[in-house]
Order: structure tokens, then C-alpha cells, then sequence
């Protein structure tokens, strides 16, 4: 069904051009897509990626190294102001660093977030390798008492929904069960008191070192060169995009056409109909108005030379029957002068 109303008749022919001349286009680049995958699967040397990671500025760090953890693949840099370190056969899809220095850590970092590159289909060079990255490392307690109260929490959770599937609904149960499992759910004064005593004893050491080892920010600068593998990826990646936008096109050409297709069917019914044969012409006579008289040379050719062609035409038709019948008659009755003369 077409998207166009009425008034927007008018823009459906231009619309159906650019859609054609879009859809040319997207065919073109999608066949020098294929043209690179195909190129890149016939080299034979395979390429590794490959990641530098420089650190350009940090603020508030007072040693002079830092230790950068990667996990894909697994190992451990140490990474030094102005320095740079090197990890190769990186799996963007999974990496994660992390920096650790004197019981600070980062939170993970996904290192696939800034690989980005954009590659031209033509050379098939690659640019905008270079990013920046900020990083903040805070207190290794602090992040890991976070990460205690979310897993606490689910476990709560946890703990709560298995309570609920063990007792059941309370109308099986006897009236002095609810009693009973209110006392046993709730505890003492004295249990509570050690709860919130155990809750003050953890904050403040996590407080005592917030105040004590402020956190530190470092600028990194990472460096990407992508290998084989990842400029294919990068390259289906590109033929899907270039799919869709040509599913689309198709779309937008079709709807036009559509379109422009009402749009003269109502036209050819609103208008008005002529008729291609018009009434009574069989009834024309022949000699009416308009018909002028046979020439002197017309004549002619009606009274002698069209009876003697007709004439000619038959004989031509019927030649070789008088040829042949006369062969026949000639021989039946004078046959015998072919005969020859008696010996001597």
C-alpha cells in the first residue's frame, strides 16, 4: 500500500527517481564490498591486530608505574609515564583492562569500545585509529565492598524466593505456624545490636581510606592497527549496513511506483472517454462524398492489362501439368518414331 496522500501526488515521480538513483548507488558499493572481502580472503600472510596503549597525563599519582591487566588475551603490563606497551591478537569482542597502582584499581574497561576504525573499500587503508581515554582509579576496598553489596542483595533475593517455595501458601499451614516463623524470622535486640556494630566497624575503614589514598585519574592514548581478521569484520559489517539502506530504497521505489500508479488509473477514470471506432461505419458507402473518378490509364489497365496478367498467371500455374500430360500423349501415339530402324 502507498504512504502518499493525495496532495502529496505531486512529489511521487521525484521521489521514485531519487529512490532509483539511490538504490543504483548502494548496488555499487555493495559490490566493491565484495570486491574487498574478496581480496582480503586471498591474501595469504594473516595480519594480527595489534593495541599500544601510551600513558600522556596523570594527576595525583605518585608512583612512577602502573599495572595494566588485560584478558584477552590473558597478561600483565607495566606501563610507565611517556611509556607505552604492546598487546597483540586482541579479542575485541571480550577485552577488558584494568590499571592497579599502591591498593588502587579501575573499574574494566572495555578495550573494544576504542578500536573503532573506518577503512576505505577502495585501498583498503584504515584511519581514525587513534583515541583518548580517561581513566579513574579508586580505592581496591571501595569497589569491592560495592561488588559485596550487589552479590549480598542477590542473595537476599535468592534467599527469599527459596523461603517462599519451601513453606507454601499459609492456608495449608496451622494457625500458630505464622507466629512461629515471625519469631524465627526476627531477631533479637541483641543480634541486632551486633548487626549494626559489624556495619560500623566495615564503613569506617572504607571511609579511613577514601581519606587516605585520593583517587587517581590517568590519560591514556590507544593506538589501534587492525588486522585480517578484523578488516573483514569490519567489511560485514559494512555489507549489512549497505543491505539495509537498499531494503529501505526498495522500499521508498516501490511505494512510488505505487503511487504514481493510482494516481493514473484515477486520472484515466475521471477523464473523458473517446471511443476508437466510431458508430455506423460499416454503413459507409462507397461511393460517397470526396471519391473522384477512375483516370483514362486506370481504365485501361482494368479492361486489357489486368485480364491478360490473370491470364498469365495461370498459365505460369499450370505449366508444368501441360508439359506433362503433353510428354505423355506424345509418346502413347508417336512413340514409335523413336523406334529403331530394322536390321539389314
Amino acid at each position: 500500500k502507498s504512504n502518499y496522500t493525495g496532495a502529496e501526488m505531486g512529489t511521487a515521480r521525484d521521489d521514485m527517481e531519487k529512490a532509483r538513483t539511490a538504490v543504483v548507488q548502494i548496488e555499487k558499493e555493495i559490490n566493491t564490498i565484495k570486491n574487498a572481502v574478496r581480496e582480503l580472503g586471498m591474501t595469504q600472510e594473516k595480519e594480527s591486530n595489534k593495541v599500544h596503549i601510551k600513558m600522556v597525563g596523570a594527576a595525583n599519582l605518585t608512583a612512577e608505574t602502573l599495572t595494566l591487566d588485560c584478558s584477552s588475551p590473558v597478561d600483565s603490563k607495566e606501563l610507565t609515564m611517556e611509556g607505552m606497551v604492546e598487546l597483540v591478537d586482541v579479542d575485541l569482542l571480550v577485552a577488558t583492562i584494568t590499571l592497579t597502582v599502591n591498593g588502587l584499581e579501575s573499574e574494566c574497561i572495555d578495550l573494544g569500545s576504542y578500536c573503532k576504525f573506518h577503512m576505505d573499500l577502495g585501498t583498503l587503508e584504515c584511519s581514525n585509529l587513534k583515541q583518548d581515554m580517561v581513566v579513574t582509579l579508586k580505592p581496591a576496598a571501595t569497589v569491592e565492598t560495592a561488588e559485596a553489596a550487589d552479590e549480598s542483595k542477590d542473595e537476599e533475593k535468592e534467599e527469599v524466593a527459596d523461603a517462599a517455595e519451601v513453606d507454601g501458601p499459609l492456608d495449608n499451614k496451622d494457625e500458630e505456624e505464622p507466629d512461629t516463623v515471625a519469631a524465627a524470622i526476627k531477631p533479637s535486640n541483641d543480634e541486632e545490636g551486633e548487626t549494626k556494630n559489624e556495619d560500623t566497624t566495615e564503613s569506617i575503614p572504607a571511609d579511613d581510606t577514601k581519606t587516605s589514598a585520593p583517587a587517581v585519574t590517568v590519560s591514556l592514548e590507544i593506538s589501534f592497527e587492525p588486522g585480517t581478521k578484523d578488516k573483514v569484520e569490519k567489511s560485514y559489517e559494512m555489507l549489512n549496513e549497505a543491505s539495509k539502506k537498499k531494503t529501505e530504497a526498495l522500499g521508498q521505489l516501490r511505494s512510488a511506483a505505487a503511487a504514481i500508479s493510482r494516481e493514473e488509473q484515477i486520472k484515466a477514470a475521471d477523464g473523458p472517454s473517446q471511443k476508437a471506432v466510431k458508430s455506423g461505419f460499416l454503413n459507409k458507402k462507397a461511393g460517397g462524398k470526396g471519391t473522384k473518378p477512375a483516370g483514362f490509364f486506370t481504365n485501361m489497365y482494368n479492361r486489357i492489362s489486368k485480364p491478360v496478367i490473370t491470364v498469365g498467371t495461370l498459365v505460369l500455374v499450370f505449366r508444368n501439368y501441360f508439359i506433362f500430360f503433353g510428354g505423355v500423349a506424345l509418346m502413347h501415339f508417336q512413340g514409335h518414331q523413336l523406334a529403331l530402324p530394322p536390321p539389314v
